[in-house]
C-alpha cells in the first residue's frame, strides 16, 4: 500500500483526516517541500535538517515564511527555539487569516472557496 498524499497526511495531523477541502488549504499555502517539513516537526532547526536532509539556511528561510503564513509556530524552550505545527483546524484558521497576503490566493477565486 503506498503512503498517503502529503496533504493528506497534513490534514490528519490536525484532525481532519478524510476531508475533502482541507488538504487544498494546505496545497494553496505550502509547496510539497514545505508540506514535508511540516510534517518532520516538532524540533528545532538542527533536527529538521536532519530528518528532511535540507541544510539549516534553507530550512530557516521556509520556516519564516510558514510561520508568516500561520503554518508552523515557534516554541521556545530551555534547549532553544522548536518548530511545531498548527494542532487543529481553528488554529490554522487563527493563523493563517492575518496573512497580509492570504486574500491574494489565485485559488481565493474558485467559487468553491468562497461563501456565496
Amino acid at each position: 500500500m503506498s503512503e498517503k498524499p502529503v496533504y493528506d497526511r497534513l490534514s490528519e495531523k490536525i484532525f481532519c483526516g478524510g476531508s475533502r477541502l482541507v488538504p487544498e488549504l494546505f496545497r494553496m499555502l505550502a509547496d510539497e517541500k514545505n508540506a514535508e517539513l511540516m510534517l518532520a516537526r516538532p524540533g528545532p532547526v538542527s533536527d529538521l535538517a536532519q530528518k528532511t536532509g535540507r541544510s539549516e539556511k534553507n530550512l530557516e528561510n521556509s520556516l519564516k515564511n510558514l510561520f508568516r503564513k500561520g503554518l508552523i509556530f515557534k516554541s521556545r524552550k530551555p534547549e532553544g527555539i522548536k518548530y511545531r505545527m498548527c494542532r487543529d483546524l481553528i488554529q490554522l484558521h487563527d493563523a493563517s487569516i492575518v496573512w497580509p497576503e492570504a486574500i491574494t490566493l489565485e485559488a481565493t477565486k474558485d467559487k468553491e472557496f468562497i461563501p456565496q
